[in-house]
């Protein structure tokens, strides 16, 4: 049973991030671009600190990808200060980032209708449940 689950989660995996770079390297964003694409779109003008800890990334990826990711003009950055008088960066999408935002999300819906074919809206709130439920069993504490 767990070789049988290991290998339907994997190349489940697979399939979908294959399916996503293909369409995502056609419109000549680098990988981790995406994530951070659409989280800017729901928070725009969030701290540098707060947006690595929403994708999931150690802050020097993050400063890396913002990097990138300002020299193609898809970002910009405004200081601002924090509690104790600490700067910090808060991080806008400029209008080309918000065009490559709306590019990104396209890409994704498509991909997740191609997933998801052939299945009822029942059958999609399950495996949503229990992937949740995978992840859960496997996070940190």
């Amino acid at each position: 049973m767990s070789r049988k689950f290991f290998l339907a989660l994997v190349r489940a995996y697979d399939a979908h991030r294959k399916a996503t770079r293909a369409a995502i390297q056609k419109e000549n964003l680098s990988d981790g671009y995406p994530k951070v694409l659409m989280n800017l779109s729901h928070n725009p003008g969030c701290l540098q600190k707060e947006l690595a800890e929403a994708c999931h990334v150690e802050p020097a990826t993050m400063t890396v990808l913002l990097r990138g990711m300002m020299n193609k003009g898809l970002i910009r950055k405004e200081e601002t200060h924090v509690s104790g008088g600490k700067r910090a960066l808060r991080i806008f999408l400029t209008e080309e980032g918000e065009a490559m935002a709306e590019t990104a999300n396209r890409i994704f819906e498509d991909t997740h209708k191609r997933a998801l074919a052939g299945m009822t809206e029942d059958e999609v709130e399950t495996l949503c449940r229990l992937l949740t439920k995978v992840k859960e069993n496997l996070a940190e504490d």
